[in-house]
């Protein structure tokens, strides 16, 4: 009897401490998400079923530091999706650069995630930029802390293309 009051305890406390996680809804998906260096969480979302809404977070579980956009019926219009990639391997200098930028409160943010054939290394990360000092913070992720890819948003871009 103690061992079956001890597991359905510990199974509610597993189940409030992951209704209270902040950074991702119940109607969301993790688009591309990665802890940074101080353990916070920075994370791209994705609504299931509206293809129009993306949003950033960033924070702890339960705390949102900042979440862009506020109106995110059609928020996939207030970011840009740049890439470059060069095939090739080691040979080539190959490349795989992502970024998603969006502006903010005159700062323009953008969440990185590249990856180099000539040293196998992969990176992630935030660049801040204030507008007007252009002044750069960067706030370094931990890639063994990666979920997603912003890769996944190349099928937007070309999907986006295809529809005009």
């Amino acid at each position: 009897m103690k061992i079956l009051v001890t597991v359905l305890l510990s199974l509610g406390c597993a189940c409030l401490a992951i209704g209270q996680n902040k950074l991702l809804l119940e109607n969301e998906f993790i688009l591309f998400s990665f802890k940074t260096k101080s353990g916070k969480t920075c994370m791209i979302a994705h609504e299931k079923t509206n293809e129009n809404y993306l949003v950033y977070r960033f924070g702890t579980d339960d705390h949102i530091e900042l979440e862009f956009p506020k109106d995110k019926s059609t928020s996939w219009s207030k970011f840009t999706y740049e890439f470059y990639y060069r095939g090739g391997g080691k040979e080539n200098l190959g490349l795989d650069l992502n970024y998603l930028s969006f502006r903010n409160g005159g700062y323009l943010y953008k969440v990185y995630q590249t990856y180099s054939a000539e040293d196998d290394s992969y990176d992630c990360g935030i660049e801040i930029t204030h507008l007007k000092t252009k002044k750069i913070t960067e706030i370094k992720g931990v890639h063994s802390t990666t979920q997603g890819s912003l890769n996944l948003l190349k099928d937007s871009i070309h999907r986006d293309e295809i529809e005009k």
